[in-house]
């Protein structure tokens, strides 16, 4: 993920600031346990929203077993 922070005129005082004005860059690595297939984004209100589903492998599951 890339972007550039623009200088803002916001009232008041800023708490948190993740960057400051300029470009930045962000790299991180998935777990193998996750489906690359069905990775999803989504982006509103300035807020990045990263769907990462578990592939069906890494799901717990029950298996029935049958005694005599």
């Amino acid at each position: 993920m890339q972007g550039r922070v623009q200088p803002r005129q916001r009232p008041g005082q800023v708490l948190i600031n993740e960057y400051e004005e300029g470009d930045f860059y962000r790299v991180f690595q998935i777990h193998e346990s996750i489906d690359n297939t069905r990775i999803a984004a989504e982006c509103k209100n300035g807020e990045l929203i990263v769907h990462l589903p578990k592939a069906e492998a890494a799901k717990p599951r029950q298996v029935r077993v049958r005694g005599e």
